[in-house]
């Protein structure tokens, strides 16, 4: 099962019919996000993890780029929140005509 990372509600369907297709078969669940809250923990529906990649270790070994931050100088800023406040004010305008 890809996508195990998804809230499946343990109180409807989909989730019940998925693990019953099969009753005998070994499942495993694939993902890169897996719920961390106590009450929908990824690993409470699905089991044990059998193996764990981090994003670190990703980047550390080559496979994944590191993803890189970087702000938006001042004026850039000041000027695209005009433009914005100017299309807001624009479709105000048009609201009240």
């Amino acid at each position: 099962m890809d996508e195990a990372h998804r809230g499946y509600n343990p109180k409807g369907a989909f989730l019940a019919n998925l693990l019953s297709a099969g009753k005998h078969a070994v499942k495993l669940a694939l993902t890169g996000t897996p719920l961390l809250r106590a009450e929908r923990e990824s690993w409470r529906v699905f089991g044990d993890y059998i193996h764990t990649y981090y994003y670190d270790k990703s980047i550390a070994d080559g496979y994944t780029l590191k993803l890189m931050r970087e702000p938006i100088e001042t004026r850039y800023k000041e000027t695209l929140q005009g433009i914005l406040d100017e299309l807001e004010n624009a479709n105000f305008h048009r609201q009240c005509d």
